[in-house]
């Protein structure tokens, strides 16, 4: 079982002669997250109108211009495929051509969160550094800290690059210090972080380029600047607000900051560990919130009465729902994960 509507047709075109195969993770993606909105429709997306299409991709919120052209594109061939088989009734394809006034419409400004494959297409972009990049995989992987404390203070001795992990210290004395373990991904950039000298600052007079200074933190400061006078220490909480507020701007994402970067990474946890699992619990919530460093909170009126059911993850189980989960991966968490992978 796949998870998707119509799986047969769907598996058809997707194991079709001359299909690449590059291309077989992707449609797995697409259609997983088409689905709720084709049974809801209880139509294929070939029988899909104009209407349909605006609606679906609204519901999926894909966060830029480029990515509504793609998304858009791999689901136009999927129904070109149909109509040249014979497995739509009108010959017209909805899709085509697509106008900007119908791409503007999508892209709304109401998207929050991103799922783990658009993370890894802003990893892939060449225009951004890897200064940039690896705040934004540091966050998602449960770096922050109170004031991006976390963050600042990650010191490459804090670093077991073979058993990918890292001691943290947060400036909240009620976190302090921690270990999380990183993926194998998240350690690569952390090297290429750290290899990286120089860094590209656009301004309304072109891109400059400057010194990053190697100090042995992972988030370096550049010789730009006031703080530039000081060759030692750490960057500022500016530095990295200011770094991914550019990344943000740049890739027309403006809900890129650190709590929905943050959340972003919960979700795409907690959707691993209903998979794994098979369901989400309080043994679940408890795990994201070591990860990410969540406080303990205790919501009894009887400071002495801890409930477990709230104590570690009630501002994780918030984020963590079936719908933002189903929005950006398809999966159901109401549903058999057997069936979903």
């Amino acid at each position: 079982m796949t998870g998707f509507y119509n799986e047969g047709l769907k598996l058809a075109y997707m194991h079709r002669e001359g299909a690449p195969e590059s291309t077989e993770d992707i449609y797995k993606s697409v259609f997983r997250r088409s689905k709720v909105e084709e049974e809801r429709l209880q139509r294929d997306l070939k029988d899909f109108t104009r209407d349909d299409f605006r609606n679906l991709f609204h519901y999926l919120e894909p966060s830029t211009i480029p990515a509504v052209r793609t998304l858009a594109s791999f689901i136009s061939n999927y129904v070109e495929w149909t109509i040249e088989n014979g497995h739509r009734t009108s010959r017209d394809n909805p899709l085509k051509p697509l106008g900007d006034s119908f791409i503007e419409a999508v892209v709304s400004g109401h998207k929050l969160y991103i799922n783990e494959e658009e993370l890894l297409e802003i990893e892939a972009d060449p225009r951004i550094s890897f200064a940039n990049k690896v705040i934004l995989r540091l966050i998602w992987e449960g770096v922050l800290g109170k004031a991006n404390s976390e963050l600042l203070n990650l010191h490459k001795d804090d670093i077991d690059f073979d058993k990918r992990m890292l001691t943290l210290r947060d400036d909240d004395k009620d976190i302090g210090e921690r270990t999380i373990q990183v993926s194998e991904r998240c350690i690569e950039i952390i090297k290429a972080a750290l290899n990286e000298d120089n860094y590209t600052i656009t301004t309304p007079r072109g891109n400059r380029d400057f010194e990053l200074i190697n100090t042995g933190y992972v988030i370096k400061k550049t010789t730009f600047g006031k703080a530039s006078a000081d060759t030692s220490g750490k960057a500022t909480k500016q530095v990295t607000m200011s770094r991914l507020k550019d990344v943000a701007y740049g890739l027309e994402m403006k809900f890129l900051t650190p709590t929905n970067v943050r959340r972003s990474g919960m979700i795409n946890m907690a959707k691993n560990l209903f998979l794994r699992d098979g369901e989400l619990s309080p043994e679940q919530f408890r795990e994201i919130s070591k990860q990410f460093g969540i406080k303990k909170i205790n919501r009894s009126s009887n400071p002495n009465e801890v409930n477990m059911d709230y104590n570690y993850y009630y501002t994780v189980k918030v984020f963590t729902t079936r719908d933002n989960i189903l929005k950006l991966y398809g999966i159901d968490i109401e549903k058999e994960p057997s069936t979903q992978q």
